[in-house]
């Protein structure tokens, strides 16, 4: 299992920690060469690590080294990626609460970003389809390091076994926007208008038009109806036409 303990200044552990000084994730760790993810949220210290299903999976603790059950289901959330055994992970977490995850995946060896909610869910909003999947092939024990910038953008740094190199590489996390579009009139029925442009790189433009005020959801769906991402969740429109640039 992975496990978790902590010491005070002087190095000795504190054993009013967890049982005796010990912290457990009560998660049966694939493999013993796998290595683990350690991060720290307001809401107490994280590890990440590879379960029994080869998925990873995240455990929150209280700072008195119990499980959260407030996070995930009874502490634990899986990130629902498969990857590759003995590849490493690495966590961080963004001043918002959610957390960063990025490893290997199975299929690739790809390097492999998601993010979870601070309730342990997957983010559907980050990247495609929840994820962002890189060209930077992981060696086997090669480390990768993880850090959330002031500005909310993602720096990752690794080795790449295809080009014999370490890398450093930033994800531009970008929001999208919902615009008031100015109009003299208020439309009589809800309307979703074609894309613009289309096809399009990067950009393209999505309208749509409320005739009174409304909690509003936007989603991308591909043809085989799998959530692509999230445009607009849940927010408070006013009446009128509205835009939003998906990147």
């Amino acid at each position: 299992q992975t496990f978790l303990m902590r010491f005070d200044n002087d190095g000795y552990p504190v054993l009013n920690f967890g049982i005796g000084g010990v912290a457990r994730s009560g998660v049966v760790h694939y493999s013993g060469d796998s290595d683990v993810g350690l991060a720290l949220s307001d809401s107490g210290p994280m590890l990440s690590g590879i379960n029994e299903s080869v998925q990873y999976y995240v455990a929150r603790f209280t700072w008195d080294g119990v499980l959260d059950p407030t996070y995930g289901t009874g502490g634990i959330a899986s990130a629902g990626v498969y990857t590759l055994d003995y590849l490493p992970n690495a966590i961080a977490v963004q001043s918002d609460g959610k957390l960063v995850l990025v490893g290997a995946k199975r299929s690739s060896q790809n390097n492999f970003f998601v993010r979870l909610n601070t309730d342990g869910s997957r983010d559907s909003e980050f990247g495609l389809f929840g994820g962002v999947n890189t060209d930077l092939r992981s060696a086997y024990h090669s480390g990768v390091c993880l850090a959330i910038q002031e500005d909310g953008k993602i720096l990752a740094a690794g080795h790449d076994i295809n080009q014999g190199q370490d890398y450093l590489i930033r994800l531009i996390a970008t929001p999208e926007s919902v615009t008031a579009v100015p109009e003299n009139s208020v439309p009589t029925a809800v309307s979703l208008n074609q894309n613009y442009p289309n096809p399009f790189n990067p950009s393209t433009a999505i309208s749509f038009a409320l005739p009174q005020p409304a909690k509003t959801n936007l989603a991308i769906y591909d043809i085989s109806g799998r959530l692509v991402r999230t445009l607009v969740a849940g927010s408070d429109l006013q009446p009128g036409r509205h835009e939003v640039v998906w990147r």
